[in-house]
């Protein structure tokens, strides 16, 4: 007998493929920000900065959700993650 509810897999690679897509953000940030030195603005830095942060930031909420047992959460914060 399977521990598994119906579903699972399905939730866990939606949940992976954001958790993916916000280390792709911030890792692509962080290497903009490496390569760029003298090229773009104070603005442009910080913006760019920003947006790895806010990724960064969201990944931590989902992850922290899951270690506490706490899936509904990290499911609804996966799914509404959004640039402003």
């Amino acid at each position: 007998m399977s521990d598994e509810l119906p579903g699972d897999d399905a939730t866990i690679a939606v949940v992976a493929h954001r958790l993916l897509n916000s280390v792709a953000v911030a890792a692509g940030a962080v290497q903009t920000l490496a390569e760029s030195d003298g090229v773009l603005t104070v603005v442009q830095r910080a913006d760019i900065a920003d947006a790895a942060l806010r990724h960064l930031d969201h990944l931590t909420a989902v992850l922290r959700d899951l270690v506490l047992g706490v899936p509904s959460t990290a499911d609804a914060a996966a799914l509404e993650l959004t640039a402003p």
